[in-house]
């Protein structure tokens, strides 16, 4: 699950010594996490966002942490070129 946290968060840490690092404001958290950040302060608050995004399989990612769909070539975030995923 993809959760949107402050641009100046450095990433979460989870039950069982979990640590999930943000990049540009986003986390990629394993599911079995997400019931326990909704409920913590920040997810209370709104400083911790679910998100959700669709991508067509097998899509394509970048160094920077954007996830693309299959068709494109080039991340649209930083210019560079995207590599498959297998």
């Amino acid at each position: 699950m993809r959760v949107r946290v402050p641009d100046n968060c450095l990433g979460l840490d989870a039950a069982g010594g979990r640590r999930y690092d943000a990049r540009h404001g986003i986390v990629d958290v394993d599911p079995i996490d997400v019931p326990a950040i909704s409920r913590s302060y920040a997810g209370q608050i709104g400083l911790i966002v679910q998100s959700v995004s669709f991508a067509s399989a097998p899509g394509r990612t970048c160094a920077c942490g954007f996830s693309a769909f299959a068709w494109q070539e080039k991340c649209p975030r930083c210019g560079r070129k995207l590599k498959e995923e297998a």
